[in-house]
């Protein structure tokens, strides 16, 4: 477990640093949609043994992200609030064909897991095209890698706070 998380910070950090100095917006937003769909993957592997989410809808969901710089600008908000509510009819379409193997509580999971990780992710990209927007990120995800870094070493030596 040790090696596998120094492994990905290895190859992980570098990675990431890179595509966020030199990448244009395009690599940055479809960057941001294979996190995106990486990170519904865990969701969606976290809450299978209670829930039967709509794991298609969630990935197609991510896919969009990478599209976020394609839109003009005074067509995104109308497109977001087009695309909300055509999840919403498809996941309940969902309801219907599969006679109600999928239910209400399998929709509202993958609901919550498009919202809380694919909508939170779009604010990233669209923070990156900023004028000081890498370093608004940079500053992220230093913050975020270092207090993983130090729960992780906290742990490992048993220090309390």
């Amino acid at each position: 477990m040790d090696s596998k998380r120094v492994l990905t910070t290895l190859i992980g950090l570098p990675l990431v640093v890179i595509i966020f100095i030199f990448g244009n917006v395009y690599v940055v937003d479809v960057v941001f949609a294979i996190i995106s769909a990486i990170s519904l993957h865990e969701y969606f592997n976290s809450i299978k043994g209670k829930f039967k989410p709509v794991i298609w809808i969630g990935y197609v969901a991510s896919a969009m992200l990478a599209l976020v710089h394609v839109i003009p600008k005074n067509l995104a908000l109308n497109t977001i609030a087009v695309l909300i509510p055509t999840f919403i009819s498809i996941l309940f379409l969902q309801v219907i064909i599969t006679n109600m193997k999928t239910n209400v509580n399998d929709i509202a999971i993958t609901l919550f897991g498009i919202c809380y990780i694919t909508l939170f992710l779009l604010f990233l990209p669209i923070i990156h095209g900023l004028p000081h927007g890498k370093i608004l990120i940079g500053y992220v995800l230093c913050a975020a890698w270092g207090t993983d870094i130090c729960a992780y070493l906290c742990r490992k030596n048993n220090w309390k706070a």
